[in-house]
């Protein structure tokens, strides 16, 4: 599991950096990403757009994504978005962790299939 801390913006300047950054991670085969933007003050567009196409590709290798975000306005975001359905937000790394890790371990891997409960 990596844990990548933003200060500053997520935004159209610090996207194609960070873009880079997360692919290597996700090229070296680091698919669980704690992303902690609890030092984060802005954020756009393509900061969102970035967050979402690394999820995907986490997932494609049956990794995932979680996020550190007590901010207001970045929660606003995510929440006017709809995307606190798809990034859980979390209060601090150990708890990303832990719902990264719970959230992986429910989910069927490639070529299982969930058991349906009674």
């Amino acid at each position: 599991m990596s844990l990548i801390t933003l200060q500053g913006g997520l935004d159209a300047v610090s996207v194609p950096r960070l873009r880079l950054t997360l692919h290597s991670l996700l090229d070296q085969g680091r698919h669980l990403l704690l992303i902690d933007l609890q030092a984060v003050v802005r954020m756009d567009g393509p900061g969102l757009g970035l967050l979402v196409g690394a999820l995907k590709r986490a997932r494609q290798t049956n990794g995932g994504i979680a996020l550190v975000c007590t901010r207001a306005p970045l929660l606003e975001i995510f929440r006017i978005t709809g995307l606190t359905r798809v990034f859980p937000c979390y209060e601090s790394v150990a708890a990303a962790r832990e719902g990264l890790l719970t959230v992986l371990d429910a989910t069927p891997r490639a070529g299982q299939t969930a058991e349906a409960t009674p």
